[in-house]
């Protein structure tokens, strides 16, 4: 359920370089390691992280949204 949530919220941001920073500064990890592992193929999001991930790609996505909008 939480991968699915995920990928869709990946595949509605526009500036998905700008998310991964984003994510990657947060769980203090490499963006690449971000790129390759959480977001790529098989979304393989660790248990622990999904809820919080979650959440920052939803709040990133209302102000991607709504800088587009105005």
């Amino acid at each position: 359920m939480h991968n699915s949530n995920i990928k869709h919220l990946y595949n509605k941001t526009s500036n998905k370089k700008e998310l991964t920073m984003l994510v990657a500064e947060h769980f203090n990890m490499n963006p690449r390691s971000i790129q390759c592992n959480w977001f790529s193929g098989f979304y393989s999001v660790p248990a622990k992280h999904q809820d919080k991930l979650i959440s920052i790609m939803q709040n990133f996505v209302n102000k991607e949204s709504k800088t587009l909008i105005t």
